[in-house]
């Protein structure tokens, strides 16, 4: 499964995601030099980048993709914590869930929330 992104300006977000959870481009298109779909990955993830319409209808659209969360694991959420802080992201603090994971969450700039946790035995 991959998950796709609609986003207003490609290359912002590709630009968010190399920086904020190590992202590489493997692949993408262009139009008269315009970058309008990015294959991204990092690892075993993988996340589509484009422009375009969404074809949900506006009126059960939620505005920011409020209705929208994307999951990473990783093995070392401290590291991520403190390497996403000293880069100046805005990320909340780590949290404990009842489902056994330590998470921080942050908003990409197309409004997308990002949850990332590390498994805790």
């Amino acid at each position: 499964m991959v998950t796709a992104l609609i986003v207003e300006n490609v290359d912002r977000t590709v630009e968010f995601y190399e920086k904020a959870l190590g992202f590489e481009v493997v692949g993408e298109y262009r139009h008269d030099d315009v970058r309008f779909f990015a294959n991204m990955a990092n690892g075993d993830y993988h996340i589509y980048i484009a422009t375009g319409k969404s074809k949900v209808p506006r009126n059960i659209r939620r505005p920011g993709h409020e209705d929208t969360e994307i999951y990473f694991t990783v093995d070392d959420i401290e590291k991520v914590h403190a390497r996403l802080t000293a880069d100046g992201f805005q990320v909340g603090d780590i949290e404990n869930t009842f489902y056994k994971t330590r998470e921080v969450k942050l908003i990409d700039p197309d409004g997308y929330f990002l949850a990332i946790g590390q498994r805790v035995e």
